[in-house]
């Protein structure tokens, strides 16, 4: 991180806010900011701030390569199997953009959009008029079934204007779905959703907002919660509404950013020292913590998503001066790889399912791959980024379909050899 930091003088990023689709998106420049994820979430809040909205979960931090195309690319790449994944494209009905969950509150991946069977879970948009020609955009969550059917909900008392409402963020086998939603105070709170509908409210007393990530399929729900006086820190709540607030040892200012947890209660998620170095962390259900760079800590590990051996994949931080971002894989023993695809410099680990294959996404054509777990790397022509991935090779996902100026969701079933 400190590398990063000295290296930033010379840097100018570019965040571009895709606030919906049917609004021009905002592109705020950051010129001669310490390159860092903390720094660009505290960006994305100033801008939230003074636009007094939420943003929508969709966060390009260039130059990560998240293209997105108007048309579906040819059946297969060069690398992928012959006829190529099997593509299905999805919409709410009445929606003018629909995405599966993966960018929560804090612009961490996520890997839980989609469970083992297939269902997948997300947030779709709607028009709320202002006036004949302007409108805002309001956020609603969708649960969608392997046979294609939605079931549409959204929060008590969630707004339903100013770019903002109810924004799932993960599902369990049990089709039970967790996320956050900001209420018609403007005040942010985490949301568990049973398999029936029925929707429980919880927060984190005193904080300033609560936002889950994760939930396993013990009905254990992750994620950060923001305290007011000391930044963001860690919690877990149980299916009885249990609470156990966390930071790892060693945490500073910035705070810990849990991603994810497996049925053991393991959790994982990245956290910032008191010299902004970044790392990874596992922490166990006795309460126990395991903290790991895949690099020099002082330019970043960032894990993404956990699986249900205890196996961790995301992404590191390359040494200067490109720091490119390459993945990992980690495993329950400790030792690990990085890995990027054949021709790509910089790529980031998005998934992993419980045969230990990887999706994700990198900087040469066609832009997002799978990793199986015997080390080979297909490239794979999908039509946008990737959201996850389950035991069947299924992975969802969202592109820009430029006809109708709208995001549209899809699913595809990958072929690995």
């Amino acid at each position: 991180m400190k590398n990063r930091i000295q290296a930033a003088a010379k840097t100018v990023w570019l965040i571009v806010i895709c606030q919906s689709a049917a609004a021009v998106a905002q592109t705020y420049t950051a010129q001669n900011s310490p390159a860092s994820p903390a720094q660009f979430k505290a960006i994305i809040q100033a801008a939230k701030a003074a636009h007094s909205v939420q943003l929508t979960p969709l966060v390009c931090l260039k130059p990560l390569p998240y293209g997105t195309t108007s048309a579906l690319p040819p059946a297969a790449s060069a690398d992928a199997d012959a006829g190529g994944p099997a593509i299905t494209t999805f919409t709410v009905p009445g929606s003018i953009s629909t995405f599966p969950a993966g960018y929560n509150f804090n612009f961490v991946p996520s890997n839980t959009s989609i469970n083992s069977e297939g269902a997948i879970t997300g947030t779709y948009e709607t028009k709320v008029p202002i006036t004949p020609t302007t409108f805002y955009v309001a956020l609603h969550g969708f649960l969608r079934s392997p046979e294609g059917t939605f079931r549409l909900f959204d929060a008590p008392n969630a707004i339903a204007t100013l770019d903002s409402g109810t924004t799932p963020e993960a599902i369990n086998e049990n089709r039970e779905i967790t996320g956050s939603f900001e209420d018609v105070s403007f005040a942010f709170h985490g949301f568990f959703r049973a398999f029936d509908g029925r929707l429980t409210v919880f927060d984190i007393p005193g904080s300033a907002g609560t936002f889950p990530v994760g939930i396993n399929s013990r009905g254990d729900v992750v994620g950060n919660y923001i305290n007011p006086s000391s930044g963001s820190h860690g919690f877990m709540r149980s299916r009885d509404g249990g609470l156990t607030l966390f930071d790892p040892p060693g945490v500073g200012a910035f705070g810990c950013f849990p991603v994810g947890i497996n049925s053991a209660g393991t959790i994982t998620g990245t956290y910032f020292d008191s010299d902004y170095n970044e790392y990874g962390f596992l922490r166990y259900r006795n309460g126990t913590y395991i903290s790991f760079a895949i690099t020099d800590p002082a330019d970043g590990t960032s894990p993404t998503a956990i699986d249900e051996s205890g196996r961790v994949t995301g992404y590191a931080y390359g040494p200067p001066p490109g720091f490119a971002t390459h993945s990992f894989l980690r495993y329950a023993d400790g030792t690990y790889t990085m890995f990027d695809p054949i021709g790509a410099t910089s790529s980031i680990a998005l998934g992993i399912n419980s045969q230990a294959a990887v999706i994700g996404t990198c900087d040469s054509s066609p832009y997002n791959y799978l990793r199986t777990a015997n080390g080979l790397i297909q490239t794979v022509n999908l039509p946008g980024p990737v959201q996850g991935i389950n035991a069947a090779y299924e992975v969802p996902g969202f592109y820009y379909d430029s006809s109708s100026n709208t995001f549209i969701g899809y699913a595809a079933k990958l072929k690995c050899r």
